[in-house]
């Protein structure tokens, strides 16, 4: 069980899965993030996509920080129906679009309005596909909309970002890293 760790939603539980299906953000690393991030926007400006939801406790926090909707995507069955479950139990479907698919097709495919968007990454450790997601986040033709992206990773796992982001703020936690990113 985890719980969200600041604002509207403060304390709530999130139901995760027994397995090791999911590897959820830490309360910790959670607190970083939106710490970071409430210095430099305001989150009821942002739509915030969570692209490996998981048990959706990114999205989640973001929607407890203000943000007005998060979009999760999760393509593992048995974490997309636990993500809807908690979504259910924390009466946030209002604010909330799920989709179950990868986070490579959902990109490839979703039409994006021109409202500032937050990506936040929490790609499996050991998968390769960060590169890839960033790539395409860059194609999408947003570059008039204030775009955020949020990537957690292992400390083991550079990136190499392209120059089409500007990394302007970095966190260690352990093994963890965290890379804030803007849309240049």
């Amino acid at each position: 069980m985890l719980r969200i760790t600041s604002g509207t939603l403060r304390n709530k539980r999130i139901h995760t899965l027994p397995n090791k299906t999911t590897r959820p953000s830490t309360e910790k690393v959670r607190q970083i993030i939106f710490n970071c991030l409430y210095h430099h926007i305001d989150l009821k400006d942002f739509i915030t996509y969570d692209l490996f939801a998981g048990t959706g406790a990114l999205g989640m926090e973001a929607i407890s920080w203000g943000s007005a909707k998060s979009i999760f995507i999760e393509k593992n069955k048995p974490a997309f129906y636990n993500l809807k479950k908690n979504i259910i139990n924390l009466a946030i479907e209002e604010q909330s679009e799920l989709y179950l698919t990868n986070a490579v097709s959902w990109l490839e495919t979703y039409r994006f309005t021109k409202q500032p968007s937050l990506f936040l990454l929490d790609p499996p450790y050991e998968n390769q596909i960060t590169e890839t997601v960033l790539e395409k986040i860059s194609n999408l033709n947003l570059r008039d909309n204030h775009v955020i992206v949020v990537l957690e990773r292992n400390n083991n796992n550079p990136i190499l970002f392209s120059d089409q982001f500007k990394l302007f703020q970095h966190k260690k936690t352990g093994i963890t890293c965290i890379d804030f990113l803007q849309l240049v």
